[in-house]
Order: structure tokens, then sequence, then C-alpha cells
């Protein structure tokens, strides 16, 4: 039996003690929107995160629903 594919939502990269979280649909454009502080750091299309805080946003992006490749 097929199982419907949901296209991914964010690509996640992590750099030493930094992570790349690029969205890739306009549902995680919008998320990150909601959830991203207004001074937060960008690298091109990727929001920058310290590795600190990837868990607490990686698990918020997941019980919403959202997925997530690396």
């Amino acid at each position: 039996m097929n199982r419907p594919t949901r296209k991914t939502d964010f690509w996640i990269l992590p750099q030493g003690t930094l992570t790349l979280v690029r969205p890739l649909t306009q549902r995680a454009s919008e998320w990150i929107s909601q959830h991203a502080q207004d001074d937060s750091q960008w690298f091109g299309p990727a929001l920058v995160i310290e590795h600190d805080y990837v868990a607490n946003l990686l698990n918020g992006m997941i019980q919403d629903g959202l997925q997530i490749t690396q």
C-alpha cells in the first residue's frame, strides 16, 4: 500500500556550534515567522540557531506536524 508523501518543510544543517534551518515550503516560512524572534540571524534563506536551542525548535516543528530533513 502506498502512503501519501509529504513534502519536506525544513532542511536542517548542523555547522559546529550553529545550525542552519532553512524553510522549504510556505507553511514552514509562516511557522518560522510566528516562532522566530524579530532579531534572529539569517544566513541567506536559512535561520541561524545556536546549538543549545535547536532541540526546542525541532520539537516545536515536529509537534506542529512539520516535516524535517537533514
